[in-house]
C-alpha cells in the first residue's frame, strides 16, 4: 500500500463515514448548531463584499462539477467545439477568481474587525483556509493545465464513482499532476470535516420552511384616535 492508495483509496471512505455518521448525529443531538454562524449582524459592509462574490462564484463551480458527475456526456457534448471549450474554461476560470476574492474578503474581515474576531472559534479559520486553498488549486490548474472540464467528465468522474460503488480504482487519480492530486484530496477532507465545522449547513435543507403555516403577524400598538377639530 503506497500514499495514493491511502489518500484516494483510504480518505474517501473515512469522509464519506463521517459524512453518513456523525452529520446526522449532529442533526440529532445538536440540531440547532446546524447554521453558519453568520455574524452578519456584528459587521456587514465587508460581510457582503465578501459572501456574495464567494456564493456566486462557488456555486457556478459547484453547479459544473455536478454535471460533469452526474451528466457527463453534457460536457462531453459541450466542448465537443473549441469555441465552447473556451467559453467554459474561461467562465470557470472568471467563477474561480470570484469565489477567491470572496474567500479573501471573508478571510480578512475575520482577521481585522474585533467584533467579528472575539466570536471566531479555531474551526472558522480552518474553514476558511481549506476553502481558499481548494479555490486557489481549482484557479491554478484552470490556468496552467487546460481542459480541466474534459478530466472532469472522463477520469474524475470513473474514479468518483468507483468510491461510490465500492470498486475504488485509483489509476484514474495516480498519474495526475501533483495540483490535481492535491484538489481532490482537499476535496475529501473538506467533506470530512464539513460535519464537525459551521459547513454542516450545507447539508442542511430547509424543506419544513415551505411547509409551515403563514405567520400571522398581529399589530398590538394602540391606534391613535383621530385628531377632529
Amino acid at each position: 500500500m503506497n500514499w495514493n492508495d491511502i489518500l484516494f483509496g483510504i480518505v474517501p471512505y473515512v469522509a464519506i463515514f463521517s459524512i453518513l455518521i456523525v452529520g446526522p448525529l449532529r442533526w440529532r443531538h445538536r440540531q440547532y448548531t446546524h447554521t453558519s454562524g453568520s455574524t452578519q449582524f456584528l459587521e456587514n459592509t465587508m460581510q457582503f463584499w465578501g459572501s456574495v462574490p464567494w456564493h456566486y462564484g462557488i456555486l457556478s463551480v459547484i453547479l459544473v462539477h455536478l454535471i460533469a458527475l452526474f451528466i457527463p456526456q453534457a460536457i462531453i457534448l459541450w466542448t465537443g467545439d473549441q469555441l465552447r471549450l473556451w467559453i467554459l474554461e474561461i467562465t470557470g476560470f472568471g467563477m474561480g477568481l470570484l469565489a477567491t476574492f470572496g474567500l479573501v474578503m471573508l478571510l480578512f474581515r475575520r482577521m481585522s474587525n474585533t467584533k467579528v474576531l472575539n466570536v471566531t472559534r479555531p474551526w472558522n479559520f480552518i474553514v476558511l483556509i481549506l476553502l481558499l486553498i481548494q479555490v486557489i488549486n481549482g484557479v491554478v490548474i484552470a490556468g496552467h493545465y487546460r481542459w480541466g472540464s474534459i478530466w472532469g467528465a472522463t477520469s474524475m468522474n470513473a474514479y468518483v464513482w468507483s468510491i461510490f460503488m465500492l470498486r475504488p480504482d485509483i489509476s484514474y487519480i495516480a498519474t495526475m499532476p501533483f495540483p490535481v492530486k492535491w484538489h481532490v484530496f482537499n476535496a475529501w477532507l473538506l467533506l470530512g470535516v464539513a460535519p464537525f465545522t459551521p459547513l454542516v449547513h450545507l447539508f442542511s435543507i430547509p424543506l419544513t420552511y415551505f411547509m409551515r403555516p403563514p405567520i400571522l403577524v398581529i399589530w398590538n400598538r394602540p391606534r391613535r384616535k383621530p385628531i377632529t377639530e
